[in-house]
């Protein structure tokens, strides 16, 4: 099963830019990225975490039921919406991110 990793960082950073812009802040401050996760996902190998990641988005197979709850804390999404089932989020996605 493929998890929407990608859509649910853009549905975060989407919402983040619109909140910024109506508090007149930069557009790029509280902006989600892999980076950030990656360190939460492993915070012990802060030096192999980027490369791990990128292993783990290579495969796509070996995500851990911690991670996807991270995920949906740090996106603000819920669990439907990570694994592409229908979610409450999706109106949101279809009109910031596309």
């Amino acid at each position: 099963m493929e998890v929407r990793l990608n859509d649910a960082i853009a549905l975060k950073n989407a919402r983040q830019r619109l909140k910024n812009k109506a508090e007149g802040n930069p557009s790029h401050i509280g902006l989600l990225n892999k980076a950030h996760l990656s360190r939460l996902f492993w915070p012990n190998n802060e030096t192999t975490a980027p490369i791990l990641m990128s292993r783990l988005l290579k495969d796509g197979k070996m995500f851990r039921p911690k991670w996807i709850r991270i995920i949906c804390e740090e996106a603000e999404v819920d669990y439907n919406f990570i694994f592409g089932y229908p979610s409450e989020h999706d109106d949101d996605f279809k009109k910031l991110v596309n």
